[in-house]
């Protein structure tokens, strides 16, 4: 007796295998930090029957599957435009800065180099 055909035998085992490696890709996709989590993954599996035109009991399948994956977040940050005497600038805030703040460097101030093992030098 002939084996009947399944979504695990079909094409001789290769759609079964493309839905497994499509698998992996959502799976690795969902542990990703970077990746939305709140946004769906989806794995759209396609098969399509064509019967001869002369003999309609022989079917070409032709079958197809893909996932559609979480977006990376997109990268964000903060920055801050100034206006000064040397015109209009723009820069990324530093973690812990509070807006307006000024650093020694802002204004000018160098710190001594540090020599080997933490002593001036």
């Amino acid at each position: 007796m002939r084996e009947r055909l399944t979504l695990t035998n079909i094409c001789q085992g290769e759609l079964q295998d493309r839905v497994d490696r499509e698998l992996e890709k959502i799976v690795r996709n969902i542990m990703d930090p970077d990746m939305n989590p709140k946004k769906p993954r989806v794995l759209t599996m396609k098969i399509f029957f064509v019967p001869d035109e002369h003999y309609p009991a022989e079917v070409k399948i032709a079958a197809s599957v893909e996932s559609k994956l979480a977006p990376e977040k997109p990268a964000m940050t903060n920055i801050v435009i100034q206006n000064g005497a040397g015109g209009t600038t723009m820069r990324e805030f530093k973690d812990g800065e509070v807006m307006g703040q000024l650093d020694f460097e802002d204004i000018g101030f160098a710190l001594p180099d540090e020599g080997p093992e933490g002593q001036e030098g």
